[in-house]
């Protein structure tokens, strides 16, 4: 039996979803995920876009406030938890387009003293796998929703170590969230869109 963490899944996640897909449009544009990527990595960067709508606890687009207070999300962080306190604090926006499966990784951690604002998220990360900061480290659940009706885009995990077998959160995603343990689970977004289809050439040009 795996002693990992659960995946706690909430549909629906939003009361009002059209408020939410209607902001994708209003807080457009979206940097390439190329622009994060070390150098050599560009030129075949997957057709991935982000954007931040709240960090520190702070809204950064109008109605954000409305994710990052998410009574659903809370209940849950606390549930998966054991009921400890939550404080939310970031919302990162991904915009993909027909792509193969994501590379399989951890997301940035946070420790005390050392956060995203002060530290580039590469040196966070090599915190986070050295294993020698954790009496130091935040705690953080992860809320993960989708907007997404068509094929693939599954939420990939490992649970019990790379190791271990894979365990998969599948289709519909309409209108659904998950918490989850990212800074400490492997885990990544299944392909998505059909097989076949023509996947866009992207590069750190291409905002």
């Amino acid at each position: 039996m795996s002693t990992a963490p659960r995946i706690i899944r909430i549909e629906p996640a939003f009361n009002h979803p059209a408020v939410v897909r209607e902001m994708f449009e209003r807080n457009a544009t979206y940097l390439t995920m190329a622009g994060y990527l070390p150098i050599r990595a560009r030129d075949t960067s997957l057709p991935w876009f982000r954007g931040n709508w709240a960090a520190n606890g702070e809204p950064l687009v109008p109605d954000a406030e409305k994710i990052l207070h998410n009574s659903q999300f809370i209940e849950a962080a606390r549930t998966f938890f054991g009921g400890a306190p939550v404080r939310p604090t970031f919302i990162v926006i991904n915009v993909n387009g027909p792509m193969p499966a994501g590379d399989t990784h951890v997301d940035a951690p946070t420790f005390r003293g050392a956060t995203r604002d002060q530290y580039p998220l590469p040196f966070l990360l090599c915190m986070g796998h050295c294993g020698l900061f954790e009496a130091w480290r935040v705690i953080q659940a992860r809320a993960v929703a989708w907007f997404y009706g068509g094929p693939g885009g599954t939420f990939e995990y490992w649970p019990d170590g790379l190791d271990r077998p894979m365990h998969c959160e599948s289709p519909p995603f309409r209108n659904v969230e998950l918490m989850s343990d990212n800074d400490r689970i492997h885990h990544r977004i299944g392909r998505v869109g059909d097989p076949g289809e023509q996947l866009p050439r992207i590069c750190s040009s291409i905002l």
